[in-house]
């Protein structure tokens, strides 16, 4: 009778045993799946805010590129405006070469002499404005 006890008891214990492995096999698989679909979700969302992320700084990246090139053009326009000037005191270095001193002197005191003009002209605008004003009674 004890055998046959011990046979059941043995026989018991190992459904026993295997009904809990696979309960737990099981068990965790599911738990798992619910915390893979959890952490999938989680990773989406996070690589959507990456994927905006990326496109935002694409735009400022293009923006950035955009300023530079207007940088760039704004340089080159600079350099040819240079260049032409430079080209233009060769050309008129050349014909200096070949003209009389009066005409050099002349082409010389040109810049200056409409300078002047310029200060005249503000300094009587500004003292007709001063007399005008002073001239006039107030009331």
């Amino acid at each position: 009778m004890l055998i046959s006890y011990l046979e059941r008891l043995d026989c018991n214990a190992i459904s026993i045993f295997y009904t809990w492995w696979f309960a737990n096999f099981w068990l965790t698989k599911t738990l798992d799946f619910f915390q893979n679909k959890d952490d999938q979700k989680h990773e989406l969302a996070l690589a959507r805010v990456q994927v905006e992320l990326q496109l935002q700084m694409m735009a400022q990246g293009f923006k950035a590129q955009e300023r530079m090139e207007e940088i760039r053009t704004d340089q080159i326009a600079m350099q040819t405006d240079a260049q032409m000037t430079e080209a233009a005191l060769k050309h008129d270095e050349k014909i200096m070469e070949r003209a009389s001193t009066w005409v050099v002197n002349f082409v010389g005191t040109v810049r200056p002499i409409v300078t002047y003009i310029f200060i005249f002209e503000l300094c009587a605008i500004n003292a007709w404005i001063a007399y005008y004003v002073y001239s006039r009674p107030s009331g």
